[in-house]
């Protein structure tokens, strides 16, 4: 993620060739990409210290995320899952 204008941020899945460029007040915006089928949207909000992230396809949620910031800010932790999938995940990326 990247910050895009004062509001907004760019969301890319490199695996699945994604982009979005959205802002932070959870309404859907459209996602692009070489192969990305039409259809696929992006919502994100700030949530008590966290970002919330859904990813849409059609109008339907396809994977929901969380991103949250350590309070000594050497970390951040990705907790998320595809809606379609009971398995959950949870990453924690290590400032360098």
């Amino acid at each position: 993620m990247m910050a895009s204008g004062t509001d907004g941020l760019i969301f890319k899945d490199l695996d699945m060739g994604m982009s979005c460029d959205g802002k932070l007040d959870g309404k859907d915006y459209p996602c692009t990409g070489p192969m990305l089928p039409p259809g696929f949207t992006v919502a994100m909000k700030n949530a008590e210290g966290s970002l919330d992230l859904t990813v849409k396809k059609d109008g339907k949620p396809f994977f929901k995320g969380t991103y949250k910031v350590a309070a000594d800010g050497k970390s951040m932790t990705e907790t998320g899952a595809a809606t379609s999938s009971s398995d959950k995940f949870k990453i924690v990326f290590d400032r360098m």
